[in-house]
């Protein structure tokens, strides 16, 4: 044993670097840190210098701090982080700065967003708004503790409110820095403090850039697979995360080429997860998430943390307390190789160094093991003492030797001091089947796992990680009953739709499939979660499959080199590859292995008919590589980059695009995959087919055998481009060793044109030697073409098709049929013609039918001569993807041509009734076809946000919209104008008021794109998405001079414009606005205010109405729309009750109770408005089932959901990788909508909502000030006790609308801007009988923003002064006679003043009115002290706040709000229209729709409970009525009173009936009827005790078969419970008798009727 001895000059260091080591024993060097160190006895020095940088205004905002360690900057204004952090021992800055020079600061923690998001149910993803800001907060510092040993600082933060959590500002944060002067070592607390009187559950980021130089930099964390490392290349544009969310440890560290490093270690029970973000930064983020923890009302825990710097390290691989350590194994090993793969061979010996560093001097035992895992066989166990000193690394060194293949576990454990750390390196020798898993530190965690592990990305859904298998899709089983059997394979993708292929190869081919789809990361590129690539090898490892296939996947970025290696090495011992790849460049470990592999030039695998990727074959050792190479995007299917070409018939070098859209090329391409896959697991038979070539009649097939002689069966098929089996043949043949040709005679010739061969060969008992397939032209002495132009047209006025004929034949016949999406034949047209000069011109008339869809294919067959009896019609009726067309006329068309018609409806498919949309657009893409589309149609999602192929979105029975983009972001910027924001002085280039001539340019340009929209089906037409105008831009000189001459308009001179502003401007030229900023405490909002609201009306006329004055005249029909609205708000300052009804059709945001809906509802009544929904949509809650519901209900024809596939990162989507429903999905589709789409939609949209004559007020300056005046919790309350309301503009009520209409009761809530006249009007309201209730302070300014001299103007109706107040903010009990209900209470310092008191609070001995009374008039004026904080909280979720959902306050104050309103409500002569009770008492909860039939009989009563109720509820209306329950089919009888039960999240929907219905007939007018006839059909309903009111009626009808029509299924309004509905029969349907039912929507009364059909 050597001894240690101290090196402080590095010679002892060097020394032992060349001298190698000797026997197996350890050695141990001492390597000093630096040449600087304290001096024993010397005075530390710590030097704290608060200075004012940023305001010159006194204010100290940065902190300096010296210690004999490091210098310090901390800047206040960012939670009081480190942006300098300079390591005096090396005069070296540890702190990163980004490539814009931003400093990434350290020491920078914060609390997110605590309680889980009831959205998502969990804390939500860090980048998202609210965190941004937590971290960027002013702190308050002091220094704790200073003096000779030690400094102790802190910083102190609070929560903020923004995220829709009001308490947070209940948080503090106190982090604490314990700068000792003996130690590098830095020890940081953050205590947590709750203030809040409830608990509340945190939690806790610690956030830290460190920055190591400019040079390579090994960042590392403990992983369960190992050690998880990245490589920060120090270079500032480079992009790299790292992320470790299933953990084995708690530091986080990295340590550079030069050996220094930097580490942190952490309290391993609080540890939850970790990232290093190394994106476009000089050294990297060391990010670390602890789990959630709860802190009890008024008090506090504690998160800690110990970061320490060393140098002299070769490696890192953990840190505990102050302790860190590194481990190097082999004579290559380095830094990021900290393992010498190379080396790792069977029975070698290896070099082991060890270092370690502390923050304290201590004596540690260190412990060396190595042990084999198969038969755990220590094969190197030593311990040794060493003395640790501050500042300075120890070196250890040893020899490890190997035994025979396996797992080795190499341990390194230093214990001393009662600090252990212990580090683990997984050494795999050769081949092992055993799986490192790292052994986690014992103890057991606190609190629990934030659900989605807010860093990196979440393990994906296993929805999205499986395939079903008793899904099945359409597929020709080409490459079946192989004569070796199935063959074994692994398949590798991401989990994304490329997952999908695994299926749709496996089905067409004998391969057992396994499969392990794994998460992709979405920075870097193409970069895969680690952790799940570790349980793919343990699957890889105990499958053992033949061959690996891997789809979509970047060896080189997602596998790294080690996972490949291990891949390459199985190849060398047998298992086949087929690897999907962009290029081999990319690939540098790939390309290298292949260098050394044999390539097969011509590889025995059958030819194929169509275009696609050339594949490479090569031979490595006992294994084989397929090379798959083709482009591939990041997007949600990397795998359909190998079936490019698909559409394209090859032939040599001819190629063919085939535009059918009945073609299924990429059958072939699959079935060439299989054959590859065959190939590389070396399990193919000897036999291949090379070519097919079509003569005439004949097929000569080149066969290929690389066995001994054998007999076999031929069978050629020919399919045309419309997916037609044209005919077949077959023929015995003789195959003998190497190539030869057999023919096969066809016993028809074939129509003109490119055509497809399919070719089996198979043994005498039918099991498949090979299948291939080939391009062939057959020869035509006429050419058709079919011209539809234009393709689109409106379905009112078909026009007609022509078809040019060309050729060499005197003349013949010509057949054209119309086949609608259903395969129904609509129309058959049959004639002779003949060719003058070659040349023949044919019109097809395509009236004489009535379209049930959009699309239709037009097919020409030409036959050689005139037919005396022309041929029989084809049956077009299998569904349009079956390949299995019969052949029913053996007299083949010499050519056959198509085209493709849409014939479009005058209206919208969403203007009477309802349609659910999807973000996704349908394209010609293999899976959409396979299967996406039609589960999507079978959910009944139709609509789409917009369409790359419109043939595939109406052939699939879709319907879309379209993007024509006025963006806020863009404004009126014309071709090649620079876009640009002047952040600074809040400049926008161009200005965001547009000149008189970018408005005629961009109308124009805007015009032509929607015209083409228009005409291929486009009703709605998106401008832009999630408007904003963030600050308060824009001051472009343009945009100002607007401004002053809109303020010339609205003010009489300056002088008055002066007296209003309390400025002294010269002149209108001279006004400038204010920022908000700049406002300050100032009451006197008017400079700012009027600058927005004139921004708001720019952005309304000219980025909402201008374009929608622009559709307008194209057609009335069209709509502009945005496709996510946010809740009014200031970054969008539009006047709704002006712009709302700029919109026809549009989508918005929205949730539970939101206020945009009722905007719309109010202000532009006529407008259909979808809501979106669909984030995080997994699986069902009530919530999602209400969604759509209430979409219907507040006034939309449909809503949206996003989206349609899964890129491989959002962990939500409609359909899975393999295209089935996702759960919530599926259960939507059966519970929810074949009862919304089945004829309630067409009852609700074709009658009128009708409130309770409750008015809510709308003022927009108010709103603009303050968005509580919204009213949005007031309008929640008066919803909950089951009423409805109406939003009306304060300018309505002044002009007496209110008493013109009826209303009984007003709602104005914390109006802060309302003119005198405004106000004179709601008196005259309550004067003459109507109630007002006022919330919070009304009235303290003008429409301008300009305070009221006399104050509130409110005060002098509610006789309660208000003028002093100043807020409270106190949730707390009053007094209110003998109850004490719970109310938020706003302010104090208020008074009575004529009004009597209904209920007080007593605050610091004062008694505060906070619910009062007066009379006024005939009526009466509550006043609320309070602004109904606590009834609900708004939370927002999504990507940018586009989803937002209420959660219910305490029980307490929501009873005591609506005890209050109630009787607010009663005294105002409003009685509930429809109320539940429990026991006798009411239930309050959610909301209840009402609307009225057009006659006004009948009552739509729609209602649901958000919480569960377990047992019946009675349900009491105004009056009594035949009630049905409608969604269950249930009449409850004549009465005012009734039991039902409340599923928790089931929409209820009752129809009130002044009449019984007593049942339902259905007729067919008399016959005969054949195919081509449209069958008239009459339904009625029956009743007693009066006459039908509107009724909506279900038809079905069956085939003869029994099967579903689904092409005649429909929903029919009956007025006066009548409807007649033609149903237009195809001629291709058969003859015989057809069942028609009929079902009534309200009461579920059925009936049902017969019809024969025969043919002529």
């Amino acid at each position: 044993m050597k001894g240690l001895r101290h090196d402080a000059g590095g010679e002892q260091r060097r020394r032992l670097a060349s001298s190698g080591l000797r026997g197996g024993l350890l050695c141990a060097a001492l390597v000093a840190a630096a040449s600087f160190a304290v001096a024993g006895g010397a005075r530390a020095q710590f030097a704290v210098t608060p200075l004012d940088e940023r305001g010159a205004d006194g204010v100290q905002d940065v902190v300096l701090v010296e210690t004999p360690w490091y210098k310090f900057r901390f800047i206040l204004w960012e939670t009081g982080s480190a942006d300098s952090v300079v390591y005096k021992p090396l005069g070296h800055e540890l702190r990163a700065e980004n490539y814009y020079s931003n400093h990434m600061n350290s020491f920078r923690d914060w609390v997110r967003l605590a309680d889980p998001d009831p959205i998502e149910g969990r804390t939500r993803n860090i980048n998202e708004l609210e965190i941004r800001e937590q971290s960027r907060q002013t702190a308050a510092y002091r220094v704790v503790r200073q003096d000779e040993k030690e400094l102790v600082l802190e910083f102190e933060t609070r929560g903020l409110t923004s995220g829709g959590q009001p308490w947070m500002d209940k948080i503090l944060n106190r982090r604490r820095l314990f700068l000792r002067q003996d130690t590098p070592a830095i020890r940081v607390e953050s205590e947590i403090v709750n203030t809040d009187t409830a608990e509340h559950s945190v939690l806790f980021d610690a956030f830290n850039g460190v920055n190591l130089g400019r040079v390579q930099t090994c960042v590392a964390m403990p992983g369960l697979e190992g050690k998880v490392t990245g490589v920060d290349i120090a270079e500032e544009r480079a992009s790299s995360y790292l992320f470790a969310q299933e953990i084995a440890g708690a530091w986080i560290g990295g340590v550079n080429e030069r050996g220094l490093g930097a580490a942190f270690s952490f309290d391993w029970p609080d540890v939850d997860a970790m990232q290093v973000c190394m994106y476009k930064t000089v050294g990297s983020t060391y990010h670390v998430v602890m789990r959630r923890r709860t802190v009890p009302a008024g008090s506090s825990i504690i998160f800690r943390y110990t970061f320490l710097p060393f140098t002299g390290f070769g490696a890192f691989d953990g840190m505990n307390g102050d302790l860190a350590g590194g481990v190097l194994v082999g004579r290559q090993a380095n830094y990021v190789e900290d393992m010498a793969a190379a080396e790792l061979k069977p029975e070698a010996t290896l070099p082991v160094k060890a270092f370690l560093a502390s923050g304290a001097a201590r004596q540690v035992s260190v412990h060396v093991k190595c042990v084999r895992r198969e038969d755990n066989r220590v094969v190197l166990e030593e311990t040794r003492p060493v003395a640790l000193k501050v500042a300075e690394t120890a070196t250890l060194e040893t020899q490890l030797r190997l035994g025979p293949e396996g797992l080795y576990v190499l341990s390194v454990t230093a214990t001393g001091d009662g600090v252990q750390l212990a580090m683990e390196k997984p050494l795999e020798v050769g081949k092992t089947k055993l799986v490192y898993k790292a052994t986690p530190p014992a103890g057991e965690k606190r609190g629990v796992r934030d659900g989605g592990i807010s860093l990196g990305p979440a393990k994906m859904n296993p929805q999205f990680k499986t395939i079903d298998p008793s899904f099945v899709t359409p597929h020709l089983p080409l490459a079946t009953g192989h004569v070796r059997g199935p063959v074994r394979a692994l398949f590798l993708t991401p989990a994304d739709s490329t997952l999908g292929h695994v299926r749709e190869i496996c089905q067409r081919a004998d391969i057992d499939g396994g499969y392990f789809a794994v998460t992709k990361i979405p920075i870097p590129k193409y970069e895969l979660h680690q952790g799940e690539l570790g349980e793919f090898r343990e699957q890889l490892r105990a499958s053992e499959p033949q061959v690996l296939v891997t789809l979509g996947i970047d060896w080189n970025i997602g596998l790294k080199r080690k996972l490949a290696g291990e891949l390459l090495d199985r190849v060398r011992d047998g298992m086949g590859v087929v690897i999907q790849l962009r290029n081999l460049d990319g690939e540098p470990e790939l390309k290298e292995t292949l260098a050394q592999a044999q390539r097969i030039e011509a590889p025995p695998l059958s030819c194929v008919a169509v275009a696609g990727p050339k594949l490479e074959c090569y031979q490595l050792g006992r294994g084989r590589i397929v090379l798959v190479p083709c482009q591939w995007a990041s997007s949600r299917d990397e795998g359909r980059a190998m079936l490019q070409g698909w559409t394209d018939l090859a032939a040599g070098s001819r190629r063919d695009a085939v535009q059918e859209f009945r073609w299924r090329g990429f059958e072939y391409s699959y079935a060439q995959l299989a054959d590859a896959i065959r190939w590389a697991a070396g399990f193919q038979s000897p036999i291949s087919i090379a070519t097919a070539v079509l003569r005439d009649k004949v097929v000569t097939v080149t066969v290929r055998n690389a066995g001994p002689p054998v007999p076999g069966r031929l069978t050629v098929t020919v399919r045309s481009r419309r997916w037609e089996q044209r005919t077949k043949a077959e023929a015995n043949v003789s195959m003998p060793s190497g190539e030869s040709q057999h023919e096969v005679t066809l016993p028809d010739a074939l129509d003109g044109g490119p055509l497809a061969l399919e070719i089996h060969l198979r043994d005498s008992s039918g099991k498949l030697f090979a299948f291939g397939s080939a391009a062939a032209v057959a020869e035509s002495p006429v050419t058709a073409r079919v011209l539809a132009e234009p393709a689109f047209r409106r379905a009112a006025a078909p026009g007609k098709c022509v078809v040019e004929l060309t050729g060499q034949i005197s003349g013949g016949h010509l057949a054209a049929d119309v086949i609608d999406r259903f395969d129904r034949l609509v129309l058959s047209r049959r004639q002779d013609f003949r060719l003058e000069n070659g040349r023949a011109t044919v019109e097809i008339p395509l009236d004489g039918f009535q379209p049930l869809c959009v699309y239709h294919e037009v097919v020409a067959r030409v036959y050689a001569e005139p037919a005396s009896s022309p041929p029989p019609t084809t049956d077009h009726r299998l569904p349009i993807t079956d390949h299995r067309l019969p052949i029913t006329d053996h007299r083949l068309p010499v050519t056959e041509s198509t085209a493709d018609v849409f014939l479009l409806p005058d209206q919208p498919a969403y203007a009477d009734r309802f349609l659910p949309g999807v973000w996704g657009a349908p394209e010609r893409d293999v899976l959409q076809l396979q299967g996406m589309l039609a589960t999507a149609r079978q959910i009944g999602i139709q609509l789409h946000s917009h369409s790359y192929d419109d043939r595939v979105l109406y052939a699939t029975g879709g319907f879309k919209t379209a993007m024509n983009n006025l963006s806020v972001k863009e404004r009126y910027a014309q071709r090649g104008e620079e876009v640009k924001l002047d952040s600074e002085n809040l400049i926008m280039h161009p200005p965001l008021l547009p000149s008189p001539a970018a408005i005629e340019a961009t109308k124009a340009a805007w015009q032509k794109q929607a015209r083409q929209q228009f005409e291929s089906g486009a009703w709605m037409l998106g401008l832009d998405d999630e408007r904003r105008m963030s600050d308060d831009f824009d001051f472009h000189p343009q945009t100002l001079a607007g401004f002053r001459q809109w303020l010339s308009g609205r003010y009489a001179n300056i002088a008055e414009l002066n007296r209003a502003w309390g400025t002294s401007f010269g002149g209108f030229a001279e006004v400038l606005p204010k920022r908000r900023s700049q406002l300050g405490d100032a009451v006197n909002v008017a400079p700012w205010l009027e600058f927005r609201m004139y921004v708001g009306e720019v952005l309304g006329e000219h980025y909402m109405k201008a374009p929608a004055d622009w559709a307008l005249q194209i057609d009335p029909h069209l709509s502009v729309c945005e496709w996510g609205i946010y809740e009014p708000n200031v970054t969008w300052p539009v006047d709704w009750r002006r712009y709302a009804s700029c919109y026809q059709y549009t989508s918005r945001y929205g949730g539970t109770q939101s206020v945009l809906e009722e905007l719309f509802r109010c202000f532009a009544p006529a407008t259909r408005h979808g809501e979106w929904q669909g984030y995080g949509m997994m699986d069902i809650s009530p919530e999602r089932r209400i969604a759509p519901w209430r979409s219907l209900l507040n006034g939309g024809s449909f809503c949206w959901f996003w989206e349609l596939r899964d890129p491989g990162t959002l962990n939500y989507a409609v359909l899975t990788s393999d295209q089935r429903p996702t759960a919530g999905y599926a259960a939507l589709a059966k519970d929810e909508f074949p009862d919304l789409m089945g004829g309630i939609d067409r009852l609700i949209l074709a009658s009128r909502f009708t409130d309770d004559k409750i008015a809510v007020a709308y003022s927009y300056p108010s709103w603009l000030v303050d968005a509580s005046a919204l009213a949005g919790r007031a309008k929640v309350i008066v919803e909950e006790l089951g009423f409805q309301h109406t939003f009306v503009d304060l300018d309505d009520v002044a002009a007496g609308q209110l008493q013109k209409e009826g209303y009984r009761l007003l709602v104005i809530q914390q109006a802060g801007c309302v003119s005198r006249e405004q106000m004179s009007g709601v008196r005259r309201f309550a004067e003459q009988g109507g109630t007002v209730v006022f919330i919070g302070r009304v009235g303290l300014s003008d429409l301008h923003g300009t305070p009221h001299a006399e104050g509130p103007l409110a005060d002098a109706l509610t006789g309660v002064a208000t003028g002093k107040a100043t807020p409270l903010g106190r949730t707390m009990a009053v007094r209110a006679g003998q109850q004490t209900p719970w109310l938020y209470v706003a302010d104090k310092e208020v008074s009575l003043d004529g009004a009597k008191a209904l209920a007080e609070a007593d605050v610091d001995g004062q008694s505060i009115p906070v619910w009062t009374v007066r009379p006024l008039g005939q009526g009466r004026v509550f006043w609320l002290n309070s602004t109904l904080e606590s009834h609900r909280k708004v939370h927002t979720g999504g990507a940018a706040g586009e989803r937002s959902l209420a959660q219910s306050g305490p029980e307490s104050v929501r009873r005591s709000h609506w005890t209050i309103f109630d009787r607010m409500i009663a005294e105002a002569g409003i009685k509930p229209r429809l109320r539940l009770f429990a026991a006798d008492q009411p239930v309050f909860d959610t909301e209840t729709w009402y609307y009225q039939t057009p006659a006004g009989r009948s009552q739509l009563v729609a209602h649901y409970l958000a919480e569960k109720v377990d047992t019946p509820l009675t349900v009491r209306s105004a009056k009594p009525a035949h009630v049905y329950e409608v969604r269950d089919a249930k009449y409850l009888g004549h009465s005012d009173t009734w039991q039902d039960t409340f599923p928790e999240g089931r929409m209820k929907f009752y129809a009130l009936l002044d009449y019984r219905v007593t049942g339902l007939q259905a007729e067919v007018a008399p016959g005969p009827h054949q195919p081509g006839d449209t069958v008239k059909v009459i339904c009625r309903v029956s009743a007693e005790g009066g006459e039908p009111d509107l009724h909506a009626f279900r038809l079905q009808l069956l085939a003869p078969d029994g099967a579903a029509l689904s092409a005649y299924n429909t929903a029919a309004l009956a007025p006066g419970g009548r409807a007649e509905v033609g149903l237009p029969l195809a001629l291709n349907e058969p003859a015989g008798r057809y069942t028609l039912s009929a079902t009534d929507v309200l009461s579920g009364a059925t009936g049902k009727t017969q019809f024969e059909v025969t043919r002529p």
